[in-house]
């Protein structure tokens, strides 16, 4: 397992966040990427993979990939696309994936024999977020002027990095099911922001740094 970069100070996350195109990056995906875009769902199925799925617990009537797939989608056919197409600001894609987040833990306490927590649920969403923008038809009109907005997915990739900041060092060895509670999630979220805006670019920025860089293979 590929190992989370690690930096001696905030500054230093700063400079290599300068480095980062993420317009490109995008536009890479979505050109690189093996499955055909049938948009939405090349979304629903590629934006989660296995390794996350394995993390947690199935019960014996339906696995946690298939039923992610089925609820996220529902949403996302009933207006929940739309209403990602139309975000534009943090706050509004933090409603949008609050709800969705709900959604998947309302699913998950109906159909499998576990619960899922509302942060690990909100891995799930903006991962799928973040994949909504590589597909048609955000993309390329929209995905350039939503993926700004967007949240970045927490897993030890993301949350160890930022150990190095003050207040931050409990998440030297951190992993997703650290994050406790929505107003650790937003603490976080929102010290990712601040260094990315001293580097002058948006959040999915530091996800592309931080999962690029330690995963040879790019999705």
């Amino acid at each position: 397992m590929p190992r989370a970069l690690s930096f001696a100070n905030e500054n230093e996350i700063v400079e290599r966040l300068k480095t980062v195109d993420w317009k490109e990056r995008i536009d890479e995906i979505h050109h690189g990427s093996a499955r055909p875009d049938l948009g939405v769902l090349t979304a629903v199925y590629s934006s989660v993979g296995s390794s996350t799925f394995r993390a947690f617990r199935a019960s014996r009537n339906r696995r946690p990939s298939d039923l992610f797939r089925s609820c996220v989608s529902k949403e996302l056919f009933v207006d929940g696309f739309a209403e990602f197409c139309r975000v534009n600001t943090n706050e509004a894609y933090r409603d949008w994936a609050f709800h969705l987040a709900r959604q998947l833990v309302r699913c998950w306490g109906k159909e499998l024999d576990s619960k899922l927590e509302f942060t690990r649920a909100m891995k799930l969403v903006n991962l799928l977020a973040k994949a909504l923008c590589t597909v048609s038809p955000a993309w390329p009109t929209l995905s350039h002027k939503i993926a700004p907005s967007i949240d970045v997915a927490l897993d030890q990739y993301s949350l160890r990095p930022l150990a190095c900041v003050e207040g931050f060092g409990r998440l030297r060895n951190a992993s997703m099911g650290d994050i406790k509670d929505k107003d650790e999630y937003e603490r976080i979220q929102n010290k990712i922001a601040e260094l990315c805006k001293r580097a002058g670019k948006p959040p999915v920025a530091y996800d592309f740094l931080m999962w690029d860089t330690t995963h040879s293979e790019r999705n």
